[in-house]
Protein backbone atom coordinates (compact mmCIF):
# COMPACT_ATOMS: atom_id res chain seq x y z
CA UNK A 1 0.00 0.00 0.00
CA UNK A 2 1.19 3.56 -0.78
CA UNK A 3 1.63 6.66 1.70
CA UNK A 4 2.53 9.60 2.17
CA UNK A 5 4.73 11.39 4.43
CA UNK A 6 5.97 15.47 5.44
CA UNK A 7 8.57 15.93 7.25
CA UNK A 8 8.64 19.58 7.88
CA UNK A 9 11.83 21.43 8.02
CA UNK A 10 13.44 24.88 9.25
CA UNK A 11 12.65 27.78 7.24
CA UNK A 12 9.09 26.47 5.16
CA UNK A 13 10.79 23.98 4.34
CA UNK A 14 8.92 20.50 3.40
CA UNK A 15 10.31 17.38 2.56
CA UNK A 16 7.00 14.69 0.86
CA UNK A 17 8.01 11.11 0.51
CA UNK A 18 5.76 9.03 -1.49
CA UNK A 19 6.63 5.28 -0.32
CA UNK A 20 5.28 1.82 -0.19
CA UNK A 21 5.06 -0.21 3.24
CA UNK A 22 5.02 -3.69 3.96
CA UNK A 23 5.17 -5.12 7.81
CA UNK A 24 6.26 -8.28 6.85
CA UNK A 25 5.07 -11.45 8.66
CA UNK A 26 6.52 -13.40 11.86
CA UNK A 27 6.29 -16.84 10.08
CA UNK A 28 5.34 -19.81 11.37
CA UNK A 29 7.33 -23.28 12.62
CA UNK A 30 4.36 -25.08 10.73
CA UNK A 31 0.74 -24.89 9.12
CA UNK A 32 -2.63 -26.32 10.34
CA UNK A 33 -2.23 -29.73 8.35
CA UNK A 34 1.60 -30.14 9.71
CA UNK A 35 3.62 -29.32 6.67
CA UNK A 36 6.06 -27.21 7.00
CA UNK A 37 5.59 -23.25 8.14
CA UNK A 38 6.56 -20.04 6.10
CA UNK A 39 9.91 -18.25 7.15
CA UNK A 40 9.46 -14.86 8.88
CA UNK A 41 9.49 -11.97 6.73
CA UNK A 42 10.96 -8.83 7.73
CA UNK A 43 9.15 -4.78 7.58
CA UNK A 44 9.95 -3.70 4.09
CA UNK A 45 9.80 0.29 2.65
CA UNK A 46 10.68 1.40 -0.68
CA UNK A 47 10.93 4.91 -1.20
CA UNK A 48 8.97 5.98 -4.71
CA UNK A 49 9.69 9.42 -4.11
CA UNK A 50 10.81 12.37 -2.54
CA UNK A 51 10.34 16.15 -2.92
CA UNK A 52 12.05 19.16 -1.11
CA UNK A 53 9.70 21.76 -1.42
CA UNK A 54 10.78 25.76 -0.65
CA UNK A 55 8.04 28.23 -1.05
CA UNK A 56 6.79 27.76 -4.54
CA UNK A 57 10.29 25.96 -5.72
CA UNK A 58 10.32 21.89 -5.31
CA UNK A 59 12.75 19.26 -6.34
CA UNK A 60 12.99 15.99 -6.95
CA UNK A 61 15.42 14.58 -4.69
CA UNK A 62 14.37 10.92 -4.92
CA UNK A 63 17.00 10.01 -7.48
CA UNK A 64 20.11 10.99 -5.42
CA UNK A 65 22.34 7.69 -4.69
CA UNK A 66 22.66 8.77 -0.96
CA UNK A 67 19.50 9.98 0.04
CA UNK A 68 16.97 6.48 -0.47
CA UNK A 69 18.95 4.62 2.41
CA UNK A 70 18.74 7.86 4.63
CA UNK A 71 14.77 8.00 3.60
CA UNK A 72 14.04 4.52 4.30
CA UNK A 73 15.69 5.28 7.90
CA UNK A 74 13.95 8.22 8.72
CA UNK A 75 10.92 6.75 8.01
CA UNK A 76 11.27 3.14 9.88
CA UNK A 77 12.24 5.74 12.51
CA UNK A 78 8.58 7.68 12.10
CA UNK A 79 6.58 4.51 11.73
CA UNK A 80 8.11 3.28 15.01
CA UNK A 81 7.39 6.37 16.67
CA UNK A 82 3.81 6.55 15.61
CA UNK A 83 3.12 2.76 16.19
CA UNK A 84 0.19 0.79 14.78
CA UNK A 85 -1.73 3.93 13.49
CA UNK A 86 -0.69 2.96 9.43
CA UNK A 87 -1.57 -0.63 9.78
CA UNK A 88 -4.42 0.04 11.29
CA UNK A 89 -5.51 2.24 8.15
CA UNK A 90 -4.37 -0.47 5.92
CA UNK A 91 -6.25 -3.07 7.27
CA UNK A 92 -9.71 -0.76 7.21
Amino acid sequence: MSYSYSIYLPDETTLEIDFTYSPGHPGSFYNRHGDPGDPPEPAEVEILSATLAFGAYQFDVSDTRKWPSDLEQRVFEELEEEGEALLEESRS
